[in-house]
């Protein structure tokens, strides 16, 4: 009998921090791999360090748990595809996943501008008002608001409603509004693909957490 081939010798930590640096070295690569650039990646480190939602392990610091969070989250990718790259396990690497995505649901109130300020007090931004091209023309206009599709996993059973009629791709649907000093104001996720924009409009605007649009803007 032949004996089974040893695996070459490797050694793992060394590999693992040369592969991290490798991206983080380079602007294309980062963007490529964790599809957002080195600035923004490290400032997202920090406001989730400084806001103390997720801290080094032993053995494992926040801006490798958040390169391989942002791997998956952007390539729709499965934990085993990473758990090779950087050797880790897959309880390790799905554990991770689920502490970081708590961590940046937690930041919600932090990324997205507070929607009572910028849309129920009717205020129109100064972007706006001293601006000769937009006054007086969009004098009632306080932001702007637009859904897109998003890529989603379903189970199989719904695929059907989720499945976009303009890219037959499985689909859900996100309403998104921002103000016009580029802020998100609001975000709604998690409608099929296939729902018309009104049905998803009239649902923002009669949730608890609701999508108030000022009477005459």
């Amino acid at each position: 009998m032949l004996d089974n081939p040893k695996e070459p010798y490797s050694n793992k930590v060394a590999d693992r921090n040369d592969h991290i640096k490798r991206i983080l070295s380079s602007e294309k690569r980062c963007r490529w791999n964790l599809r957002m650039g080195r600035e923004p990646f490290h400032r997202l480190c920090a406001l989730i360090k400084d806001r103390d939602l997720l801290r080094d392990t032993r053995n494992c610091n926040v801006e490798e748990q958040l390169m391989r969070f942002l791997h998956i989250f952007g390539h729709n990718v499965r934990h085993r595809v990473l758990e090779g790259r950087y050797y880790r396990s897959l309880e390790t690497i799905s554990r991770q996943f689920n502490e970081v995505l708590d961590a940046i649901v937690k930041l919600y109130k932090v990324l997205i501008a507070d929607h009572g300020e910028t849309i129920h007090n009717g205020k129109v931004q100064i972007q706006v008002t001293d601006d000769p091209r937009f006054s007086p023309y969009f004098k009632d206009c306080l932001g702007a608001f637009d859904g897109t599709h998003i890529i989603a996993s379903v189970p199989e059973n719904e695929t059907i409603k989720f499945r976009s009629g303009r890219s037959n791709k499985i689909t859900q649907n996100i309403l998104v509004a921002c103000s016009f000093n580029l802020r998100f104001t609001y975000i709604l996720a998690g409608w099929e693909g296939t729902a018309h924009d009104q049905y998803f409009l009239d649902d923002a605007r009669h949730r608890l957490n609701a999508f108030v649009i000022p009477h005459g803007k």
